[in-house]
């Protein structure tokens, strides 16, 4: 099974300003044991998409919107086994 993590907007709205992903595994320090990185490693992520709105009346530099929005969301893993992770 493979799982997937997506944000979506209407392009007729919004217009994609920036954007940015986030690995939870990649806060697991180095150095940490074996044991403990297996028990952390479960490929957790976040996505981050700074979006303009289009057809604004207020169009900054470049043909962007001055009015934003940031929207995030995540696919966390959950096991009953590691209740506390």
């Amino acid at each position: 099974r493979q799982d997937g993590c997506i944000i979506a907007w209407r392009v007729s709205r919004f217009c994609l300003a920036d954007s940015s992903s986030v690995s939870f595994d990649d806060a697991i320090p180095e150095f940490a044991p074996h044991s403990m990185r297996s028990r952390f490693e479960r490929k957790n992520v976040a996505l981050v998409a700074q979006l303009s709105v289009k057809r604004d009346e207020g169009f900054g530099e470049g043909g962007r919107s001055k009015r934003q929005i940031t929207v995030a969301t995540t696919h966390l893993y959950w096991g009953k086994e590691h209740e506390d992770v």
